[in-house]
């Protein structure tokens, strides 16, 4: 099933493609995320429940819970206790002295995760966002992360991954996506795929029911979930 979904994103998200040969620096994705996400004027978004449904489920629907990384949780401890800076200076002062830490780019990139994770609870709670609005913050986040690719063999889902590699598929941008909201407090987020669109998507279950929008939009849109199979409570 998963190889149906990697085959199909691409053409499910095709009017949403980007030159892998153009990402924008990290540094340049975050200064937007920053303008576009957390600068945005949250009191005037309004969440948008369409009645409409648009992404069709017929065929079949999978889910996937967001990913557990063990180096963000590591890398959280961390900051939370040294802060940004002291932890990456350390951990490349440890490595250097030591050698016990042959590759330390992949906790360097879940540290810059963390900052980012960090500041987006950060701006959910001082601007008392909504449940729905702190999926579309989720959202924001993740289109702004990266830029679209119809590329299957990128390997790795891991949201800080994804960040630091700049690019990814509908896979990447749901799994991210579901991820933050997770963090900022929707109990009921998943990263989801339906075989008869091939593409991926995020479901996040607000006022009693279940909802799905799309991760590579920066739009504040939910679509009403009617495959009656999809369930996790």
């Amino acid at each position: 099933m998963r190889n149906w979904i990697l085959i199909f994103c691409s053409v499910a998200a095709l009017s949403l493609q980007a030159s892998a040969t153009e990402i924008p620096s990290l540094n340049t994705r975050l200064a937007d995320i920053e303008k576009s996400c957390f600068e945005r004027d949250w009191a005037a978004v309004q969440c948008e429940f369409e009645k409409g449904e648009n992404y069709s489920s017929a065929q079949g629907i999978y889910a996937r819970t967001p990913i557990i990384d063990d180096l963000v949780t590591f890398a959280t401890s961390l900051v939370k206790r040294y802060g940004i800076d002291s932890t990456i200076y350390y951990i490349r002062r440890f490595s250097a002295e030591s050698g016990m830490i042959p590759d330390i780019e992949p906790i360097i990139r879940r540290v810059h995760f963390v900052k980012l994770q960090m500041r987006a609870a950060q701006i959910a709670d001082a601007k008392k966002l909504s449940a729905c609005k702190r999926a579309c913050l989720a959202n924001c986040i993740a289109a702004h992360s990266m830029e679209y690719v119809a590329e299957s063999n990128i390997r790795s889902l891991v949201p800080a991954d994804s960040l630091a590699r700049g690019f990814g598929n509908c896979q990447h941008f749901s799994t991210m996506s579901s991820y933050l909201s997770h963090y900022l407090g929707n109990q009921y987020t998943l990263a989801v795929g339906s075989l008869s669109m091939g593409h991926q998507f995020v479901a996040t279950r607000l006022n009693g029911r279940w909802w799905y929008s799309e991760p590579q939009n920066d739009q504040c849109r939910f679509f009403p979930a009617k495959y009656r199979g999809f369930s996790v409570d």
